[in-house]
């Protein structure tokens, strides 16, 4: 076996060996700049770039990427980083954030009632409620979001989609452990313009998405686009009421102003707002295979010896009905409740970004306001039989404030300080549980209230220390203060007469405070090939779960990041092939735990992954471009003692599930499959007067667990996606067909366990075979 040390340096030196082969077979090309000059704007010329679209002597487009705060050619930058243009998001049916795993190796993304939680080579969580963030952050033009929604990336403004893999806490700042998504819009353009896309397919379901920009005066252009979805039927029926779930319905717009008043000064104003309403984040059932606790049936607790202990322990009244262990047979997609899950969810905020350049330096602010509210009702046990039911409402708002200052672009040795400002808070004033299973009891209701105020001062360097060689040097201080508040209100029914009691009444705060770092030397090895080794911290804030509130809190989690990577161009630019090797130090993880009600947060001791990752463009001929990439990986918890195990049980014991303290020592960190990839092609002809556009992508996900008992999982399995487009002569109008999913290939997205009393194995499907004729006008 390997020690840490030696694999780091493992990982090192097969980077050097692909270094060496490289430079030995690479043709001659110009060196790539450190810096791109231009403005913003500029990057609208490259609308094709990240989809592969070649130049015009057949080459790779240039793709442009800002994951160092500044315009850089994705070659010159020493991280790993996987970027999509709109184009081609559009071309292959992305239709939400979900979706981007398709087409990025390493990342795997869960879909539950909390909206989508990402894991980027195996850092993630699927913590959901009050406080929760995710160790993978994601970013719209540059403004932190706590709460996404995936219809705002189905707006047809998408510039360009952006993966930075590995942490990046030093110029993105806390909870960007895992890495970041970030998410460009194109700016608006003086010149009118716009184009309207109409698509039906399977389900019954119908969207449009429309985009029209143009100037109002000479200093100021604006844009607006808006995407709707509806979705006449459900990819499956409640059996118990014979209504529709795993159905949902959307909107969203998006507006952007640009003021430029002087040749120095450009001003942002951008404000959002989308919805999702119906009930595919909460339309969950027991998986095929597996039995819930609280089945139909007349049964109290004190008639089932399986309960006997939480009877003795008074987690459970022995007069509560709790009916008898049961088995799904229904379809994929089908649930089997007694009472329709619901689902809504409203998303908006408005952001201004000031940039002025001075003589040599480049001034940014960046000011934003957002607010979410989720309202939703569900069964905790999916069973047909009113046991438990859940409801939630929270109402979430963030104020974020980032002042950079920076060198020009271009500089020699680009660098940039920065001030970073964030007040979050989640604010649920009902969660609430009613049903038989708390008999005598009417419901339960948990209040919670938490705030952060978080602080950051940043900055890095990038300097020549010889040749064809940089060093960049980077640190960032992270304050952040979080407080919670919260009770737990306990009904009784009228007739007894006794009031409402309250307990558990919560008011603690904590103080959380950790430096994070980034060391990076890169060497350009000969003209078109980059290589680099890097050393990252990444950190992600302590907090209080929320449900209900406790006054101890989670402590933050830590992820050293070692990493040597390689970036070609070859073949007079018509082949990119990156290449990284990486390893990773996990310490404090927050895992999520699933009790009988709620889910909450807890620290895992520490963990390792060990893997590599690839990303490769290829023009063939003047009409085919194939893209793809894929990620190989091994991570391991490295000591977890007291990890829970949750076992399904048989039906003769009651079913359900078991709960222990147990070692996770060895297993694999959740959502973290061995092997991901995908590997696509998109081609390009005329077809007499018009041109046709072939687009075709299979994705593949390795086994993953879903607990670090690894005991859930979903096998592994592959998507096919397509499309097929004819533009007629004059470019105004597109028609086409398209498909998702076409083998039909049934999945899951997310897994939980909870644990008895009302135990089950419970599961988020995905979506299934969909197809559609899609018209478009320019």
């Amino acid at each position: 076996m390997l020690t840490s040390n030696s694999r780091r340096a493992s990982w090192f030196l097969a980077a050097g060996s692909l270094v060496a082969l490289a430079a030995g077979q690479a043709r001659a090309q110009g060196v790539a700049t450190r810096g791109v000059e231009g403005s913003a704007a500029a990057d609208s010329q490259n609308a094709g770039n990240a989809a592969g679209r070649g130049g015009a002597n057949g080459e790779l487009q240039e793709i442009i990427v800002t994951a160092q705060k500044r315009r850089e050619d994705i070659q010159t930058v020493p991280i790993a980083i996987t970027a999509v243009s709109g184009e081609k998001l559009e071309n292959l049916g992305i239709a939400n954030t979900q979706d981007l795993a398709r087409v990025v190796p390493g990342l795997t993304i869960s879909s539950s009632l909390g909206g989508t939680q990402a894991h980027l080579r195996g850092i993630g969580s699927t913590a959901t409620g009050v406080g929760a963030e995710n160790s993978v952050a994601t970013y719209i033009d540059g403004v932190y979001v706590l709460s996404l929604s995936g219809a705002l990336v189905e707006l047809n403004d998408i510039e360009q989609v952006e993966v930075l893999k590995g942490p990046q806490g030093t110029l993105f700042g806390r909870n960007a452990t895992g890495g970041v998504i970030s998410i460009r819009t194109r700016d608006p353009s003086h010149e009118l313009g716009g184009n309207v896309n109409l698509s039906y397919g399977n389900y019954n379901t119908a969207s449009t998405q429309f985009y029209l920009t143009g100037g109002i005066t000479d200093t100021l252009a604006a844009d607006v686009a808006g995407f709707v979805s509806y979705q006449g039927d459900g990819w499956g029926k409640n059996l118990f009421n014979g209504i529709d779930v795993n159905r949902l319905d959307e909107y969203a717009v998006r507006s952007k102003w640009l003021f430029a008043p002087t040749d120095r000064d450009q001003l942002r104003l951008i404000g959002d707002y989308s919805v999702a309403k119906g009930n595919r984040y909460n339309s969950g059932r027991t998986v095929f295979g597996t039995s819930a606790n609280y089945g139909p049936g007349s049964t109290v607790a004190a008639q089932r010896p399986d309960l006997a202990p939480y009877v003795a322990s008074g987690a459970l009244a022995p007069f509560a009905v709790v009916g008898d262990p049961y088995v799904f047979n229904g379809g994929f997609y089908d649930i089997d409740v007694a009472v329709q899950p619901t689902y809504l969810f409203k998303n908006g905020g408005a952001s201004l970004q000031w940039d002025h350049a001075f003589d040599g330096l480049q001034l940014t602010s960046i000011t934003a306001y957002r607010r979410a509210y989720t309202s939703a009702a569900n069964q905790f046990s999916s069973v047909p039989a009113f046991r438990s039911l859940g409801s939630i409402l929270e109402k979430d708002s963030q104020f974020s404030q980032e002042l950079r200052l920076g060198s020009a672009e271009g500089a020699t040795r680009p660098w940039v300080v920065g001030l970073y400002y964030l007040h979050g808070r989640w604010f649920t004033p009902e969660v609430g549980i009613t049903g038989t299973t708390i008999a005598p009891l009417e419901s339960l209701n948990f209040l919670s209230n938490e705030t952060t105020e978080s602080g950051a001062a940043f900055g890095q360097v990038t300097t020549p220390v010889w040749p064809g060689g940089h060093l960049t040097g980077g640190l960032r201080y992270n304050t952040e203060r979080r407080r919670i508040s919260g009770e737990t209100v306990v009904e009784f029914p009228p007739l007894f007469g006794i009031p409402n009691a309250v307990s558990g009444i919560t008011d603690a705060h904590k103080t959380f405070s950790k430096p994070t770092w980034r060391i990076a030397l890169d060497q350009q090895l000969a003209p078109g090939i980059l290589g680099y080794l890097s050393y990252n911290r990444g950190f992600k804030s302590g907090l209080f779960n929320g449900i209900p509130a406790s006054s101890v809190a989670v402590q933050p989690e830590i992820l050293d990041a070692y990493e040597a990577g390689l970036k070609t161009e070859l073949l007079d630019r018509r082949i990119r092939l990156n290449v990284a090797g990486f390893h990773y130090d996990y310490k404090n993880i927050q895992v999520t735990v699933y009790g009988p009600v709620s889910s909450f947060l807890a620290n895992g001791a520490g963990a390792r992954a060990d893997g590599v990752d690839m990303d490769l463009a290829a023009r063939v001929g003047s009409h085919l471009t194939i893209s793809g990439g894929a990620t190989v990986m091994d991570s391991k918890f490295t000591s977890y003692p007291d990890a829970p195990f949750l076992v399904p049980q048989p039906l003769a014991a009651g079913g359900g599930i078991n709960g222990s303290a147990q070692s996770a020592k060895g297993k694999k960190l959740p959502y973290a499959p061995n092997s991901t990839f995908n590997l696509g092609g998109s081609y390009t002809a005329r077809l007499g007067d018009g041109e046709t556009n072939l687009n075709l992508n299979y994705s593949f996900s390795g086994k993953w667990y879903a607990g670090p008992d690894n005991i859930a999982a979903q096998p592994s399995y592959g998507l096919l996606d397509g499309s097929a487009t004819y533009t007629l002569p004059g470019g105004r109008f597109t028609v086409g067909l398209w498909a998702r999913n076409i083998t039909g290939k049934k999945y899951y997205v997310n897994l939980t366990s909870l644990a008895n009393p009302g135990g089950q194995e419970g599961g988020f499907v995905g979506a299934p075979r969909t197809y559609g004729v899609k018209f478009a006008y320019q």
